[in-house]
Formats: C-alpha cells, structure tokens, sequence
C-alpha cells in the first residue's frame, strides 16, 4: 500500500462501525459512517443526525432518549429521518465535525443545506426547530 500512498492513489476512509443488520434502534435509524452517504445525503427528505458517545457522554445520555421518543413519534412521517451516529465508534465527516457532543444537525431536503441545533434538547425544543428549519412541513401526531 506505502507505493499507492506515495502515488497518491489512495483514497482516505473513515473508520466505520459495521452496518446493522436491523436498520433502526428504538425508532432512530442507525447511522455509521458507511451509511452516511445513502441516509444522510438523502435529498427527498429532511434529515435530523445526532451525533453522540455511548461511552461517557452524560450529556449524551441526558438527551438519547429524548431524541429516541421523537423519533419513535414521527417514524410514519414520510418527509423525515432522525438518524443517529456513534462518533465513539465512526469516523465523522468534517462537514459534521462538533467541538462537543451531543450534536444535532439538520440536512434540508432539496439542498443539504445544514442547520445546527443550538437548544435545551427537550422533545419540545427540538420538534420545534425542526418545524422552523424543516424544507418540508410535516405534522408532529403528539399535537393532532
């Protein structure tokens, strides 16, 4: 490989957790670095990424299970992903790099233009920047 590095031929690879054979963990689709490209990058919907450690990230494990009952709420919601990516396990792409975790951002659908989560990470604060951020509307079952 040293004489294709020389060359320039290779090209750079994330670390990435193996892909999961049960694509979605208490209603948030599993992400790994793999799978970015094909979930992530999906321009016909929005897409909401927590980044996050399972390992020694109190904060993390303050908001996981918020973003999980969220997730598991607007599942049926066809215009939408919440997605989730281990960074403890992933390698994670610059344009996602976050100086600390937990980290949401938001992929526009259409564009991928990206939003940042700036909030109290509450199902309330989050469903609502959503909806403000969102290229599609979309209604949250919880307020029908």
């Amino acid at each position: 490989w040293l004489p294709r590095f020389r060359r320039g031929q290779l090209a750079p690879r994330l670390l990435s957790a193996p892909t999961p054979a049960e694509p979605f963990e208490r209603g948030v689709r599993v992400v790994v670095a793999d799978t970015i490209e094909s979930i992530v990058m999906d321009t016909e919907r929005d897409v909401v990424l927590m980044l996050y450690s399972s390992v020694g990230c109190p904060p993390c494990e303050d908001m996981l299970p918020d973003f999980e009952d969220l997730a598991t709420r607007l599942k049926d919601v066809p215009t939408l992903t919440l997605g989730k990516l281990d960074a403890k396990d992933n390698g994670v792409p610059a344009q996602f790099a976050l100086k600390i975790l937990p980290g949401l951002r938001l992929l526009k659908a259409g564009t991928n233009e990206m939003v940042e989560y700036r909030g109290s990470g509450s199902e309330v604060d989050m469903v609502a920047w959503m909806h403000l951020h969102a290229a599609h509307d979309f209604k949250d079952p919880k307020w029908l």
